[in-house]
C-alpha cells in the first residue's frame, strides 16, 4: 500500500507546486 501512495503524494505536491507558481 506504501508504494502506490508515494507516487500519489508525489504527483499531488507537484500539481500543488505548478498551481502556486501560475498563481
Amino acid at each position: 500500500m506504501s508504494e502506490p501512495a508515494v507516487p500519489l503524494v508525489l504527483s499531488r505536491i507537484t500539481i500543488s507546486n505548478n498551481t502556486s507558481s501560475v498563481g
